[in-house]
């Protein structure tokens, strides 16, 4: 038995492509895996602590408005930190400022709305420096054929946490009937990611970046000569545009139409058991000319789930749209990212400067999710109006699918 079961692992390993992953990107996977586990911890009910905590869905606007422009002016600051001294240095600066702002609201349980934004611009700052060294060290530690592989990997390690933890969280939270339970899984946040950063020193060592005079100017210039990059920029825009508004006027619809932290965690583990099967799907079947095919099937499955939700605002009909669009998710948002990946290493102005390039993407990435949240400020009933705008938002994963393709064709795939 125990020889079938090793047997079916291996087979299993080896048909999702993650045999081609080595070592070192496999130490990069804890890491990650740090980062993951703390934010889900904390995050999954993050929204709907900040709407018991302020009694309004503007503060809630306003913190992610908050959230997606301190990001990029963070990312530059990144950026500079990774030409001087070393890539691993930004991972852990960005897992620090987490680590800090879970403390913070670890001691101030009940914080102010003032207390918030300043928690928002923290973990902007957190992100911006975790996510510039994110991208070099993907880029380090794989190749351009075992990248989808990875980023099924890493989809598969979120996926199998969201099958537990948003299910404990949620019952947990539900358990203490005040924000107290909220209070506990942000101290337990903190220490996980102080582990975290004590793990990043056993990753394989990458050395400080090359220093070139005015780097950034110089990227710049360079990625608008790439059609294709110029092209992947504003997909990305257009699905950072659908990702973050869904995930505001979700938060708003979720809380009026399940009411309760434990019910949303139990949907959260069916869900997860569904990504989790497709993370598995998309490392065997997706490769780097499927990709745009990819996201334009993924992009019609979330427009169905999303209707179905606009057509039936009910517990039902949110349950449906989310066991839909968790079979989508990931064939919808990886292909942008990997073809991303691959224009980057294809061309020789722009390989050597991924720290810039990914600060200077993020400035789209922002961009999009400002535009998600400008409509929010005229809207006098959100939560009525949350699911025609879902589906606005889900439309414009057409053309930014269609771009993707574009991008695939034009896009020579094989190893780096």
């Amino acid at each position: 038995m125990g020889t079938k079961v090793k047997r079916f692992f291996r087979r299993l390993w080896i048909e999702t492509g993650y045999a081609r992953l080595g070592g070192a990107f496999g130490r990069f996977l804890c890491v990650i895996a740090v980062y993951t586990i703390a934010s889900l911890l904390s995050n999954s009910f993050f929204n709907i602590f900040l709407l018991r905590v302020t009694g309004s869905s503007m503060a809630m606007m306003r913190y992610n408005l908050v959230l997606a422009c301190v990001q990029p002016p963070a990312m530059l600051a990144a950026v500079v930190l990774v030409r001087r001294h070393s890539t691993a240095l930004s991972l852990r600066v960005g897992l620090s400022m987490h680590a800090l702002a879970y403390l913070i609201l670890t001691i101030d349980g009940n914080p102010s709305e003032l207390v918030v934004y300043a928690l928002s611009a923290l973990f902007s700052v957190g992100n911006g420096f975790y996510y510039t060294s994110y991208t070099p060290l993907l880029l380090t530690y794989t190749t351009d054929r075992s990248r989808d592989a990875a980023q099924s990997s890493m989809g598969l390690l979120s996926t199998v946490a969201q099958l537990v933890l948003p299910l404990l969280t949620g019952m947990f939270i539900s358990s203490f009937g005040n924000l107290t339970g909220y209070r506990i899984l942000f101290a337990i946040s903190t220490a996980i990611l102080l582990a975290g950063i004590g793990f990043s020193y056993r990753l394989a060592p990458v050395g400080p970046a090359p220093r070139t005079p005015h780097s950034i100017r110089l990227t710049a210039r360079n990625m608008i000569r790439n059609p294709n990059l110029v092209r992947g920029l504003f997909s990305t825009m257009l699905l950072s545009f659908m990702t973050s508004g869904s995930a505001y006027y979700v938060s708003l619809l979720v809380y009026n139409i399940l009411k309760h932290e434990s019910a949303i965690g139990a949907l959260n583990t069916v869900c997860g058991i569904i990504t989790m099967l497709t993370a598995l799907a998309y490392g065997r079947v997706v490769t780097a000319k499927k990709r745009g095919v990819s996201m334009l099937a993924g992009a019609l499955v979330a427009i169905l789930a999303i209707g179905i939700l606009c057509l039936f605002p009910t517990r039902w009909g949110y349950t449906v749209y989310a066991l839909i669009y968790s079979a989508a998710s990931l064939f919808l948002n990886y292909p942008d990212t990997t073809a991303y990946f691959s224009v980057v290493q294809h061309d020789p102005l722009l390989r050597d400067y991924t720290a810039e390039v990914h600060a200077l993407r993020e400035n789209f990435v922002t961009l999009g999710r400002a535009l998600a949240l400008v409509p929010a400020f005229f809207l006098k009933d959100a939560v009525g109006t949350a699911g025609i705008m879902m589906l606005l938002l889900a439309l414009c994963q057409i053309p930014a699918a269609l771009l993707v393709c574009r991008v695939v064709r034009e896009t020579p795939a094989g190893d780096d």
